[in-house]
């Protein structure tokens, strides 16, 4: 999903590009641009979107997650230890 839709529509989109293939994996922007240092509310908004991905399509589909230049460093370590109990396949 892009990574300014919200929690529900990032688990809709997911479901439905995966509803009608027989895709294995999907890759999808973790967040919207996050700045430098952002907020503890901008970090669970992107934690919650990937675990409503990840609950709307289970554990049989990995998913890989892509900063898209959107994370800075220092973001994206807090973000990767954040979303790691989801298990992501990778992040980009």
């Amino acid at each position: 999903g892009d990574g300014d839709n919200s929690v529900e529509s990032a688990a809709l989109s997911a479901k439905n590009t995966l509803k009608n293939t027989n895709y294995k994996m999907l890759k999808m922007n973790a967040c919207g641009k996050m700045e430098y240092i952002d907020t503890e509310k901008a970090v669970n908004y992107a934690v919650d979107r990937f675990k409503a991905v990840r609950d709307a399509i289970g554990n049989d589909i990995e998913i890989g997650l892509d900063f898209h230049g959107r994370v800075k460093l220092p973001m994206a370590k807090l973000m990767m230890k954040r979303l790691s109990k989801y298990k992501p396949l990778f992040y980009e």
